[in-house]
């Protein structure tokens, strides 16, 4: 987890079993192209719910794009292309990821609007063709927008396996797990505070020593990393991904 990060935790929509991921994401893809409107409904619902908010902060982020505007892109894509022309039926796992592709046909959609709009403003009479270069400067860097576009989705999967994580203390009745979590890694992490200290866990958690609270955070650690790699395996293709995925994870938040 990256030191730097001082973005809040925000929850994702509820878009499945909990939220966020509920099955790989390919298998909603290939629910997506079913015939049957109910499953084909069902899964595109999931997949626009999963996705939008990173592409909406792609948006804005990274095109500078106004809340409003963003939003208004933003829907016309997933009407005019993934509903009415249904681009997932192009979207091929062993091209790579998903996010990749669908964010390649974001971009691309936005351009064009760009252009749309650059040739509207010269007006009907215009008998040349629309420069990019009059649009250029509101196109981001490539290989910055990628950046940014993977630390918007590294983010929220951070953000789900943490909401896994309380949930799952929550149910469990581990108050001294979720504690733990807060005060040794989250608090650090996000708010840039320093650790509190073994001590006041042992007298807030009702421990025995500083060796119990120890002992309570390699756990803790071990269960959110479990959690991570649960959520991180229905974002890929295969299980072969998850390591490599976890290391781009990292990269993307420091």
């Amino acid at each position: 987890m990256a030191k730097n990060m001082k973005q809040p935790i925000q929850s994702q929509p509820e878009t499945g079993r909990e939220s966020g991921f509920p099955v790989t994401q390919w298998s909603l893809v290939s629910q997506a192209r079913e015939t049957d409107t109910h499953v084909r409904m069902a899964a595109l619902d999931n997949l626009l719910g999963t996705y939008r908010p990173v592409l909406l902060r792609y948006l804005v982020g990274v095109w500078r794009l106004k809340t409003e505007q963003a939003e208004d892109l933003l829907q016309s894509f997933m009407a005019e292309r993934i509903l009415e022309k249904q681009l997932l039926v192009q979207a091929d796992r062993t091209r790579g990821r998903f996010r990749s592709f669908l964010l390649k046909c974001l971009v691309n959609y936005v351009k064009s609007s760009f252009r749309r709009d650059q040739a509207l403003k010269r007006g009907p009479d215009a008998n040349h063709r629309v420069n990019v270069d009059d649009y250029a400067e509101s196109i981001p860097d490539k290989q910055a927008g990628h950046q940014e576009f993977d630390a918007c989705w590294a983010r929220q999967v951070l953000d789900l396996a943490i909401e896994r994580m309380r949930k799952d203390c929550e149910a469990a009745g581990r108050r001294d797990l979720w504690i733990m979590f807060q005060r040794r890694m989250l608090e650090p992490t996000y708010s840039n505070a320093e650790p509190t200290p073994y001590a006041s866990l042992v007298a807030e958690l009702g421990l025995r020593s500083p060796a119990q609270a120890m002992n309570l955070l390699i756990t803790v650690k071990r269960k959110f990393r479990n959690m991570l790699i649960e959520t991180i395996r229905e974002t890929v293709a295969d299980d072969a991904d998850v390591d490599r995925e976890i290391m781009e994870l990292q990269r993307a938040l420091k």
